[in-house]
């Protein structure tokens, strides 16, 4: 007991010695011996006498005793700098800061040239990669546009659906929807995924104050139904340039927007939702191993399913791009998620 109540004593003679070499004119110089010591930095001379005004950032408390004599004041440090020392800024960034305009147009110059017009430009001399695929060629023949035109007759799987509806002893999956032939299941569940995704587009060029005018909208989202990107792209580096955010004040009009806008999403959503439930059911039970070679072979040797591969890529970046547009207050995690995050942007509106 008494060593700890000596140690106690110890303990708060060195709290006083350390409080009295505060009130020295050199108490911000390290002592001799001492094993660390304080980086203090200090533009004026410091006066002992502190005062709660004093223009050091430190808070001072006076200690009086009966006698009148003054005991040595207790500081606490709050700050090390002076009040009229200014902050040194942060040193500039050396990464350029690359304008979205700028990004935009040049992936939108690149879409077209490569992807659209690839094989036009090969055949008129001009310079494309030895990768890019030259098929469809220039003129476009009908065996080179043949996949897509049969994908595009199972837009959504709406043909199979009526097919069914029509004839109910028919079946949807196989060879065969009635009389109809079938593409295979995995280069059509991937050719709905590319349109379903930018199907979904629609509410979200909607929502954005900064989009161009209604009709503009609508008729670039047509197109994009057909070249997707060939017509996104560009619409977003116009809407960069062109477009203006528009504030609605609050009101009743506003309200009723609201509620169709959400209907709006909700559809929109909840179509999207089935048809790549569909897609995705009709890979898991129906493709083979035979069929991702046959399918990756495609990609790499068709234009027009090279350019749905590296839509995907672009969906997922402008998915994120214009939700933090639209939404600029919210960071859910899941709208980070490539199709799912826009799903549920959907529902969630």
């Amino acid at each position: 007991m008494h060593i700890f109540v000596g140690f106690i004593l110890l303990q708060l003679f060195r709290e006083a010695s350390a409080f009295k070499s505060l009130l020295s004119p050199r108490f911000h110089t390290p002592s001799q011996g001492t094993t660390s010591s304080l980086d203090w930095y200090v533009k004026k001379p410091f006066r002992p006498s502190l005062s709660p005004e004093d223009d050091i950032g430190l808070k001072t408390s006076r200690e009086w005793t009966t006698n009148g004599r003054k005991k040595p004041c207790r500081i606490v440090l709050l700050s090390a700098r002076t009040t009229n020392q200014e902050d040194t800024p942060p040193p500039p960034s050396n990464l350029p800061q690359i304008p979205a305009v700028a990004i935009l147009i040049t992936a939108s110059v690149a879409y077209w040239y490569f992807l659209v017009f690839g094989a036009a430009a090969h055949e008129n001399g001009l310079w494309v990669p030895d990768f890019l695929p030259l098929v469809p060629g220039w003129p476009p023949s009908d065996a080179d546009l043949a996949p897509v035109i049969e994908d595009s007759v199972h837009f959504f799987y709406i043909s199979d659906a009526l097919g069914v509806l029509s004839s109910p002893g028919a079946e949807v999956v196989g060879d065969v929807v009635g009389q109809t032939p079938q593409p295979p299941p995995l280069r059509l569940a991937f050719f709905n995924l590319a349109e379903a995704w930018v199907f979904l587009f629609l509410p979200v060029l909607l929502t954005d104050r900064k989009r161009l005018p209604v009709p503009i909208v609508i008729g670039m989202w047509i197109g994009a139904l057909g070249l997707t990107n060939a017509f996104l792209m560009p619409y977003l580096a116009f809407r960069e340039v062109l477009g203006t955010a528009n504030d609605t004040d609050d009101g009743e009009g506003d309200s009723v927007d609201d509620a169709a806008q959400s209907i709006l999403s909700n559809a929109f959503g909840a179509v999207a939702t089935v048809v790549v439930g569909w897609a995705a059911f009709q890979v898991g039970t129906e493709s083979t191993v035979e069929q991702w070679t046959e399918f990756g072979n495609l990609v790499v040797s068709d234009r027009t399913y090279l350019a749905f591969a590296i839509d995907l890529v672009i969906f997922a970046v402008t998915q994120k791009f214009l939700l933090a547009q639209v939404s600029p207050t919210s960071n859910k995690p899941i709208y980070g998620v490539p199709f799912v995050g826009l799903i549920a942007w959907l529902f969630g509106e």
